[in-house]
């Protein structure tokens, strides 16, 4: 009988789909609505998220706005920030043109502010990611000038022409009158924009420099073709003006096309080719220094080399410019009589759209040592010179040549052309010159450090608070155990004292502490979109063009990212200062009661001793103790002591307090005492307490290590299969006391998995389950907790006795970082 295959169903396709790229209002309504789990039109049952959104102004540094700074009305003095860069040739190669096509580059944008912005002269050095790799600008006061009132007009006129031409940086009205091409261009952005100094993120002026002082030759120039613009743009003047190239290197005439300058000023100057698509909004250097003439002819029609120069939108983003080339981008030849002329150089407008990521990379350092000051009054409510002692530091924000190691550093490592950039900088001197460092007596973190424990993942910046959350983590879980367990009755089981603990360190609590301490305004939570999210200095968001969550004033933050920013805080302190700062950090937080701010404690140990005052000590019941499982008989006063003997060896710890051992070998099927006390209070306390010593010595250990490998590493050392298994090598299982007669047959089962038999911890976790009841099994694991636990508590919290411990214990699986090497080393036993 033939064989008839059922034909396959194909999908119809539409002939005419959707492109790819479209515009979000194209899409449907509900694309912008915030993502929820809500699934009650797919009738899905589904418990909702616990994750809360909220939305936050947009704060800046106190130093970069109002009140501190404000305008004068009058003659005053104002101070001049100007910033150094790699060399010309560098930042050629970086933006990927020619090289010499930027000319002359005395001339530079800077900004003035009424008061200075920092302390130090030279403030910050911050991260501009160009197209071909990193440059390094070092920002600086460079001089102070006095302004008289119309000196002052004109520097806020001219901070009203560049504010325009930064914010629409390639609009074709500003150089073609084509009526047609302009009709094709939606409404203005700059429009949206209201002179607003008091109200601003930003109070400074835009201003052109020259030899570290105001062009004002420049100024004026650049003024007069604004002025002449605007008489285009109204209608007023239809007469093209002479086009003269003034001494300042600025062209005042418009409209002005290129064929109307003299070959020999082409070099350097920025131009718009009329035969560009009306959606591409590129701008050109022009390259004559390069061809061996400008203009060239090429089939009997004047032309000229161009290179495109990159507006650098994602400066601020640092997987930039990771392209390691190093040659430039082919010139593009284009007829000089279609070629609009830009006002400012090349250069000059290359330095104005650094203004947008300089402006927010200085407002990141300065804000982190504002948030330094504010620490160190939260933490010493008495002190009253934090400004004097963070005031001087000048800030290096990280970046991809000096980040910490972790996810990020292998994901955007940095090039070769980072490298030399960076060698080529006239500025990189100075680092080693200036103050950086806060004194080590200091209890706080530096500004520098704050800028990584207060960088959410989403940033994707070159730093990221994901590390010091797993460390920071791990001490708050130890300091809540510590107090639970110190306000739990010994009845307590595991359940009850875990809820106790999750009440301290949910989500809630710790958001709570940022939002009453405003401190989500130093948090960082998304990459800087220039095009999307900024607004020139002194200017403010109209009303009417303001939306409820304007991601130009506000940002969203969910209560899980400022938690996660508290426990990347507390893993700073520990990092940075140590332990016993950390925990003053948290009794300040009012999470842990223990008086360790005055650094009255000598010693780790004595830290803890307030934690283990207890009255319930079982030392008077020794007498009533065995060794081993209940077989229904007692064991001789000489047995107990051989038992205790052998158990405190293997373990390698002798205890001064026995009671607390057989407390942690004691299980709750135990009966022989009443009230019965078992291992539950200590396993709760040993799992702290191993996760703390465990993780500590993986952060130190694995510094290229990312947060995922570490959670997971860790997870493999604590798993219960594992510390199952140690525990029965070790033979310490031979000490707990039980009524569980299917226990020593789990320990036989145990013994005879051959470990050599599977390569990965869920073929072990399944060959184990196949033979043997879960409950027995997890008791080896919790044992082995309890009596980390134990030790912790006879030792008054010594943590460096418990790390010589953890050592001797998961020596072994502590050295090696793969399941599959773990399980060869224990088979060499």
């Amino acid at each position: 009988m033939p064989c008839t295959m059922k034909r396959l169903w194909i999908p119809p396709v539409d002939s005419h789909p959707i492109p790819l790229t479209c515009f979000r209002g194209s899409l449907p309504s509900n694309v912008d609505l915030p993502l929820t789990d809500n699934r009650s039109s797919q009738n899905i049952s589904k418990t909702p998220s616990s994750t809360r959104e909220k939305i936050y102004r947009i704060q800046t540094c106190e130093k970069l706005s109002a009140p501190y700074q404000k305008l004068p009305t009058c003659t005053a003095v104002f101070h001049l920030y100007s910033w150094t860069l790699p060399s010309i040739s560098t930042l050629e190669s970086l933006a990927g043109i020619g090289s010499g096509c930027f000319g002359d580059t005395e001339q530079m944008i800077g900004l003035i502010f009424p008061r200075p912005i920092a302390k130090p002269e030279y403030v910050c050095r911050v991260p501009i990611y160009l197209s071909r790799g990193l440059a390094r600008a070092r920002v600086q006061k460079v001089n102070q000038v006095q302004l008289d009132q119309s000196q002052l007009q004109k520097a806020m006129a001219l901070h009203f022409v560049l504010a325009e031409l930064l914010t629409e940086l390639t609009h074709y009205e500003f150089y073609s009158v084509d009526s047609e091409a302009c009709k094709n261009y939606k409404v203005r952005i700059f429009d949206h924009y209201d002179w607003n100094p008091e109200q601003s993120l930003f109070m400074g002026l835009l201003t052109i420099t020259k030899n570290k002082l105001i062009d004002w030759a420049a100024s004026d120039q650049l003024l007069r073709w604004s002025e002449t613009m605007n008489l285009w743009r109204m209608g007023v003047s239809k007469t093209q003006s002479i086009v003269e190239l003034h001494s300042s290197g600025i062209i005042s005439a418009y409209p002005c096309v290129l064929s109307s300058l003299p070959p020999n000023v082409c070099h350097g100057r920025l131009v718009r080719p009329r035969s560009l698509p009306k959606h591409d909004f590129g701008l050109f250097v022009v390259c004559d220094g390069i061809s061996a003439s400008c203009p060239t002819k090429q089939g009997g029609k004047d032309t000229v080399s161009c290179y495109r120069l990159s507006r650098h939108l994602n400066a601020c983003r640092v997987n930039s410019g990771l392209s390691e080339k190093t040659s430039s981008r082919k010139p593009i030849n284009f007829r000089i009589s279609d070629c609009f002329v830009h006002p400012l150089s090349a250069w000059l407008w290359f330095s104005l759209t650094l203004i947008p990521p300089i402006l927010y990379q200085t407002n990141r350092a300065l804000l982190s040592a504002e948030f330094c000051v504010k620490l160190a009054q939260f933490v010493t409510p008495s002190a009253t010179n934090c400004w004097s002692v963070v005031g001087p530091l000048t800030v290096l924000v990280p970046d991809r040549l000096d980040a910490p190691n972790g996810m990020l550093r292998q994901l955007y490592h940095f090039t070769v052309n980072d490298t030399q950039a960076e060698a080529s900088n006239a500025g990189q001197n100075w680092d080693k010159k200036v103050v950086t460092k806060l004194p080590t007596s200091y209890p706080i973190p530096g500004p520098r450090e704050l800028l990584e424990a207060t960088t959410l993942l989403g940033a994707a910046d070159s730093v990221t608070l994901e590390r010091l959350e797993f460390i920071g983590d791990s001490l708050l879980q130890l300091i809540t155990t510590l107090q639970v367990y110190q306000n739990s009755s010994l009845q307590a089981d595991e359940q009850q004292l875990t809820n106790k603990r999750s009440v301290l360190v949910s989500n809630a609590n710790l958001y709570g502490i940022v939002d009453r301490e405003q401190w989500y305004r130093y948090c960082t939570t998304r990459p800087y979109d220039i095009r999307e999210l900024f607004i020139p200095p002194c200017y403010t968001l109209k009303s009417q063009y303001q939306e409820p969550d304007d991601l130009r004033l506000y940002v969203k933050l969910t209560d899980k990212s400022l938690a996660d920013m508290i426990e990347a805080l507390l893993g700073c302190f520990l990092q940075c200062i140590g332990i016993r700062e950390a925990c003053g950090l948290l009794q300040r937080f009012g999470i842990s009661f223990m008086d360790c701010v005055n650094g009255t404690f000598n010693s780790s140990a004595s830290m803890w001793r307030c934690f283990f005052q207890d009255p319930d000590c079982l030392t008077k019941q020794l007498s009533k103790l065995t060794i081993g499982s209940a077989r229904g008989d007692e064991a001789t006063e000489a047995e107990m002591d051989s038992g205790i003997s052998s158990l405190q060896g293997r373990l390698g710890y002798v205890f001064r307090n026995q009671a607390l051992l057989h407390e942690a070998r004691t299980h709750s099927s135990y009966s022989s005492l009443e009230p019965t006390v078992c291992y539950q209070r200590l396993e709760f306390l040993g799992d702290a307490v191993l996760g703390y010593v465990v993780s500590n010595d993986l952060f130190k250990r694995f510094p290229d290590y990312d947060p995922g490998m570490l959670t997971n590493h860790r997870s493999l050392i604590v798993n219960n299969l594992v510390l199952a298994r140690v525990l029965v090598d070790l033979k310490l299982h031979d000490g707990i006391r039980h009524n569980i007669p299917s226990l020593p047959s789990v320990v036989d089962k145990l013994r005879s998995v051959r470990l050599s038999d599977v390569t990965s911890l869920s073929e072990l976790r399944e060959k184990i389950q196949t033979n043997i009841t879960a409950s027995p099994m997890k008791i080896l694991g919790d044992v082995f907790e309890s009596l980390i636990g134990a030790v912790f508590v006879d030792t008054s919290g010594d943590l460096q006795a418990i790390q010589t411990i953890v050592r001797r214990l998961l020596g072994k699986v502590l050295s090696f970082g793969t399941l599959v090497v773990f399980h060869s080393a224990y088979n060499q036993k």
